[in-house]
């Protein structure tokens, strides 16, 4: 999985977004940039980025659109699918 985003992303933030993603699946946007930036000293505003490239990729999922303040919610679900054992998103 890490190819995958490290090619999608051409990030050298790529296994840090990783971690992040693997250890909370299922979070707001404004969260995981939030993590990036206190963990490993990423600015905040590149996640949105790295989140965007992710999701037109077609890797991270959205659950819930953003709307005004309101952080969108994303989700891994080929890590939740995993983890289930079944199909659930």
């Amino acid at each position: 999985m890490k190819v995958a985003i490290q090619e999608t992303t051409h990030s050298q933030y790529s296994v840090h977004l990783l971690d992040a993603i693997f250890s909370k699946p299922i979070f707001r946007t404004s969260d995981l940039a939030q993590k990036l930036s206190v963990d490993y000293g990423i600015h905040e505003k590149t996640a949105p980025a790295l989140l965007r490239q992710l999701k037109e990729a077609g890797i991270l999922l959205e659950l819930q659109p953003g709307s005004g303040r309101r952080a969108a919610t994303l989700c891994f679900p080929r890590l939740i699918n995993l983890a289930e054992g079944r199909e659930v998103l």
